[in-house]
C-alpha cells in the first residue's frame, strides 16, 4: 500500500507540508529571485527562499507568528514585528 506522508508545522492552523515550498521555489525562480508569502505564518516558505539562495519577504497579520518566523533566523539583525494595526477603513 503506498500513501503520501506529509510533515506539515503543527504550530499553524493551515499548516503547508514543508517540502511544498521547496518545490515551488526551485521550480519556479532563480536564485537571487523575490520571493513574497502574504500569508507566512512560521515563514517555512521564507527558510525554503533563503536556503535556495532567494530573497524573500514574509507577512502575516498575526503578530505571534513574528516571533516563530524569528526562531527560524537566528542571524537576522532585524524583525518588524507590526507595521500598523489598521486594518480597514479609509483615512478621514
Amino acid at each position: 500500500m503506498r500513501y503520501w506522508s506529509v510533515r506539515c508545522d503543527p504550530t499553524a492552523p493551515g499548516p503547508l507540508p514543508a517540502e511544498d515550498p521547496w518545490f515551488f521555489i526551485s521550480l519556479c525562480t532563480e536564485p537571487g529571485d523575490l520571493v513574497v508569502d502574504f500569508f507566512s505564518g512560521s515563514n517555512t516558505t521564507g527558510q525554503a527562499a533563503e536556503a535556495l539562495g532567494r530573497r524573500w519577504i514574509a507577512i502575516d497579520l498575526d503578530p505571534g507568528y513574528a516571533t516563530a518566523s524569528a526562531s527560524r533566523f537566528p542571524h537576522a539583525q532585524t524583525t518588524v514585528t507590526n507595521v500598523t494595526t489598521d486594518h480597514g477603513g479609509s483615512p478621514d
